[in-house]
């Protein structure tokens, strides 16, 4: 399997979010045992900056950030995919690599 290279154009204060079909070998690839992951990071080996949420869906992986998680990232940030696929650590393979950009937000949160 080729690793992947994605751009996802959020907005920050915003929700933002993707999702990827993964095939092994031209079939469907099964996550039944598997750990999806996936960080931001300002840098490779940067500052934790928030970690994507993941639902698994047969072989579609959905990725999603709330607002809240997206208004005090930085301009670019960059993630992977990691996953698991024997969910012990014995069988990991990075799927694809990224970049999300969240340009700064014009209207803020209103305050109560």
């Amino acid at each position: 399997m080729a690793m992947a290279k994605i751009t996802v154009n959020g907005y920050r204060g915003d929700n933002a979010g993707f999702s990827v079909t993964v095939l092994q070998g031209g079939q469907p690839a099964d996550f039944s045992n598997a750990v999806v992951r996936s960080e931001l990071r300002s840098e490779p080996d940067g500052a934790l900056l928030g970690e994507w949420g993941v639902t698994v869906n047969g072989n579609q992986l959905s990725f999603a950030l709330l607002p809240k998680e997206t208004e005090q990232l930085p301009t670019t940030s960059r993630f992977d995919i990691e996953v698991d696929w024997s969910g012990d650590r014995t069988q990991v393979q990075t799927i694809a690599v990224g970049v999300l950009t969240c340009p700064e937000d014009i209207t803020l949160p209103a305050t109560v």
